[in-house]
């Protein structure tokens, strides 16, 4: 999946991002704002079968070798209606 390398997230200030995943088998699509600037508009594989449950979340910073803190107020998680 292609991720926007010139955009730096913010350090020591709260931001607001918002995520939508399009899980489809044959139309799927990831879009990431931060503050409202979209980051990340990309199409690619969002399911690995056409018949995969997803049954969690996963948020965090688990993707760092060094130690970070990241705080988390005010998740929600929606469906929105196509």
């Amino acid at each position: 999946m292609w991720r926007n390398n010139d955009y730096v997230v913010p350090r020591r200030q709260w931001v607001n991002i918002q995520v939508h995943f399009l899980l489809d088998e044959k139309n799927e699509q990831f879009r990431l704002w931060i503050d409202s600037e979209l980051v990340i508009d990309d199409r690619g594989q969002t399911l690995p079968l056409a018949n995969t449950i997803l049954d969690s979340v996963e948020v965090g910073i688990s993707a760092k070798q060094e130690e970070c803190v990241f705080y988390l107020d005010d998740m929600k998680v929606s469906a929105i209606a196509s």
